[in-house]
């Protein structure tokens, strides 16, 4: 760049550094926050409520109100437990930005068949989107108006920066125990499938043999290859990486369409479910399990997966190879 400069006439530098310096300028204006968003929003905010609201909204702080839009006949929800809950989230102009009604979705152009579309399941805490339902019962319908800046659960929905949120909240069961919930999810699924011969393996998951293999049986320690097909209880597919199974549901494949190695070191990255699962299995053998959330994505949940949520495997045991 030096011997460059040497040449040019500093009018002719000044016009080749110019557009830098206006690109530089125009970031440095892009980093900077506006000072006075946050009040405009909660300005905006309040100006909706008395349009539409006027003496129905219920004060929450922060500039978040809540409005009871229809009374519930359930349980009343207090300050502990867990609940299952809908959810349809629009900003003030009515864009839809995440539901988990699929007809809601639907009417709104946003439907995704890869999207479960399902209740959401959280820990009722003490928290500005949970206190917008105290008081009120199972069944009742309650919209929460929150600005962009109040905390609120990221994982059900994105809301735009300096802009407010609408979210009409449907509880529609209050848990006290997850864990027995979950337990009874998986017996009313084995019960519903008779032709199913769930077994019990060990205290840990259910196994039904839906073909058994002719191949060597693999023992401890054997590195195994196996196809899987992972559901939830009511049949979506969440997972798999079978490619023409992944190109069907219009789901991303995994382990890039091969079969998926299972040894002590690439177990470690998986779910716990399929530490030693094809061990005293024959190879060719085709087996379901019904595994319990501390084997799959346990109390946190993953993507498309609640917490306390008990799935569905479809494994096929390719091959196996002994320890070297």
């Amino acid at each position: 760049m030096q011997a460059y400069t040497q040449l040019l006439s500093p009018r002719a530098l000044l016009a080749l550094l110019a557009p830098i310096f206006l690109l530089s300028a125009c970031k440095k204006d892009k980093e900077k926050e506006d000072p006075f968003a946050d009040e405009d929003e909660r300005v905006r905010l309040e100006a909706y409520q008395e349009t539409h609201y006027k003496g129905k909204a219920t004060d929450l702080g922060e500039g978040a109100f809540s409005v009871s839009l229809k009374e519930g006949d359930g349980q009343a929800i207090g300050a502990e437990g867990w609940l299952l809950f809908d959810y349809v989230a629009k900003d003030l102009d009515g864009h839809l930005l995440a539901t988990s009604l699929r007809d809601t979705a639907k009417q709104h152009g946003m439907y995704k068949p890869t999207e479960p579309y399902q209740p959401a399941f959280r820990p009722i805490k003490g928290n500005l989107f949970f206190s917008a339902l105290q008081g009120q019962k199972v069944g009742a319908e309650v919209l929460l108006a929150t600005p962009s800046y109040v905390e609120y659960p990221k994982d059900l929905w994105r809301a735009p920066q300096h802009r407010s949120v609408l979210c009409t909240l449907i509880p529609r069961e209050l848990v006290a125990d997850p864990i027995a919930r979950e337990k009874k999810l998986i017996e009313e699924y084995i019960a519903q499938h008779p032709e199913q011969e769930y077994q019990q393996v060990g205290n840990s998951y259910y196994r039904w043999i839906e073909t058994e293999g002719q191949g060597a049986e693999v023992g401890p320690e054997y590195t195994s290859f196996v196809f899987y097909e992972g559901y939830l209880l009511n049949g979506f597919l969440i997972d798999t990486n079978s490619r023409e199974l992944a190109m069907q549901h219009g789901i991303p494949v995994a382990a890039a369409g091969a079969a998926l190695k299972l040894d002590y070191l690439t177990e470690k990255n998986l779910i716990p479910l399929f530490r030693g699962i094809a061990q005293g299995l024959k190879i060719g053998t085709v087996f379901h399990v019904i595994a319990p959330s501390p084997l799959a994505y346990g109390e946190g949940g993953g993507k498309a997966v609640q917490p306390y949520t008990p799935l569905h495997y479809r494994v096929s045991l390719t091959n196996a190879l002994p320890p070297q």
